[in-house]
């Protein structure tokens, strides 16, 4: 979705000024495959209720990174975390995917952005 919503929107045929923002796979797991699944950022790391907390934040994080390295080794990966792979995500125009033209984008689906 962030990197081409233009492609996304004109093959599921989105009509004007809408724009897709959230993908979602539904389905069942393949009971034969040989992968395992990689951990999700936990919901502490995102969830806030009544207050920000950053806190119990940070502290989700660090688990979570440590728990993708070992995820990682175990399929014979090398280690990384998730703040390593964020962070490379947001360090230049290079690695951006398309999502540079987002603004582009949103405002051609006749959106006017201030």
């Amino acid at each position: 979705m962030n990197n081409a919503p233009d492609a996304v929107a004109a093959e599921i045929g989105l009509p004007e000024m809408t724009i897709p923002v959230f993908g979602m796979c539904v389905g069942y797991p393949d009971a034969e495959a040989s992968r395992a699944v990689k951990p999700r950022l936990p919901q502490q790391a995102v969830l806030h209720r009544e207050r920000y907390d950053s806190e119990v934040q940070h502290e989700a994080i660090e688990q979570y990174d440590r728990n993708l390295i070992d995820f990682w080794m175990s399929q014979g990966g090398s280690p990384s975390t998730w703040t390593d792979a964020v962070a490379r995500r947001v360090s230049g125009l290079a690695v951006m995917n398309g999502r540079e033209r987002l603004r582009q984008i949103v405002t051609s689906f006749g959106f006017n952005l201030r």
